[in-house]
């Protein structure tokens, strides 16, 4: 159906004292869509009346032939025996018939008018192509989606984060959780003998010299896990202190407040979940055979006392990872499978986590855990600039 046009009086029509008067279904003079037959004066130029009433010459005439294009009043909106309504009509017709200015028809109005107001349908919303009311609702642009007839952005919404009608508990929905910890950090929990400290400023498990000490860092809302990139820098060792035990970043279903065993286990070993430990201490056991290593683990404690080592990397030396420098950590999660860079080097790739499933809500965290007796204690270990990113929205 072509577009309506805005209706142009045509400017013969314009010209003279020419009265078109009331049409019969009560519109006022100069009512373009209430035209009748018989119902205007005849025109100032003598020529014949555009509005008579034999059904041959009167282009308006109610009775002339209904629009090619029309069957029935019922279906179209320019049948041309539809019951009249007030007011001009706001759709234009492209028939060969002439209107009053010699001009084609595309300048005058069908003596039909449109048929499906009673119905509640805006003859323009039948335009060619999708348009609201052939939606049912308005046309979202922009990566929204229509949910309840709203349009909404599943990448922010708590209230449809990812797809309609998934409601945040959390508030809220996004794709990345951060935490720089140049202040400290809101939404994460500090557990066990964990501080924010504004010397780094970074969050702090665990301080130098101190005897058996064990802290956590952790985002306080559980997010739905399938893959993530977590990149984070790390320090262990600033301040002095003896060389145990180490720290780690892990995955846990155990809380936000969850703190592991102490010692090797580095306040992560006995919870629920998969770790990377970052160990400078050598237990000797549970393939825990070297002073400076990483290791991808899952959770559950080996001999009581250890995590339970999906992998464990050779000796890192000449790398310290107790140098008390900064350190780059990237650790990723694909296809059940855990890898591990440091300093852009990668140390572990593609490492099975043995019985994960994918879509299960987990903690993300950081943990410490230094051995010794006072006075002599253990190592302190640091995180900051926090980034962990999910392929798709999620709660966050």
């Amino acid at each position: 159906m072509a577009a309506a046009l805005a209706l142009v009086p045509c400017a013969s029509c314009a010209t003279g004292s020419t009265d078109y008067g009331a049409g019969t279904d009560g519109g006022s003079a100069g009512d373009w869509g209430g035209m009748s037959a018989g119902d205007g004066a005849a025109p100032a130029d003598g020529t014949t009346d555009a509005l008579t009433s034999d059904g041959t010459t009167d282009a308006l005439a109610r009775d002339a032939a209904p629009d090619a294009r029309a069957s029935d009043a019922t279906t179209d909106v320019l049948a041309s025996d539809a019951a009249p309504v007030d007011g001009p009509s706001d759709v234009a017709i492209d028939d060969a018939r002439p209107g009053f200015d010699g001009g084609t028809s595309e300048d005058v109005v069908d003596a039909g008018p449109v048929a499906d107001v009673t119905a509640g349908t805006d003859a323009r919303a039948l335009a060619d192509g999708p348009n609201e009311a052939e939606s049912g609702g308005p046309t979202c642009s922009g990566g929204e989606i229509l949910c309840n007839g709203t349009c909404v952005n599943p990448a922010t919404d708590p209230n449809h984060c990812g797809a309609c009608g998934v409601t945040c508990s959390s508030s809220l929905c996004g794709t990345s959780i951060t935490a720089d910890m140049s202040s400290s950090p809101a939404g994460w929990t500090f557990n066990g003998s964990a501080v924010w400290d504004s010397s780094g400023p970074s969050a702090r498990m665990t301080a130098a010299n101190a005897a058996s000490a064990t802290g956590t860092v952790i985002y306080g809302h559980s997010v739905v896990t399938d893959e993530f990139t977590a990149s984070f820098q790390f320090r262990i060792g600033a301040g002095g202190g003896g060389r145990y035990d180490g720290m780690g970043f892990m995955i846990e279903a155990s809380g936000p407040s969850a703190i592991g065993s102490g010692d090797g286990a580095l306040g992560m070993g006995g919870l629920v979940g998969y770790g990377v430990e970052f160990d400078v201490y050598n237990n000797g056991q549970c393939a825990d055979n070297s002073a400076d290593h990483v290791g991808v683990d899952s959770l559950s404690l080996c001999s009581n006392i250890l995590p339970t080592s999906l992998f464990a990397s050779p000796d890192l030396t000449p790398v310290n990872l107790a140098d008390g420098q900064w350190h780059a950590a990237v650790v990723s999660l694909s296809g059940g499978a855990m890898s591990v860079s440091i300093d852009a080097k990668p140390v572990a790739q593609n490492v099975a986590l043995t019985g994960f499933t994918s879509g299960t809500s987990y903690y993300y965290g950081f943990s410490g855990a230094t051995g010794g007796v006072a006075p002599n204690g253990g190592i302190q270990t640091e995180v900051k600039t926090v980034g962990i990113t999910f392929p798709t929205p999620r709660c966050l």
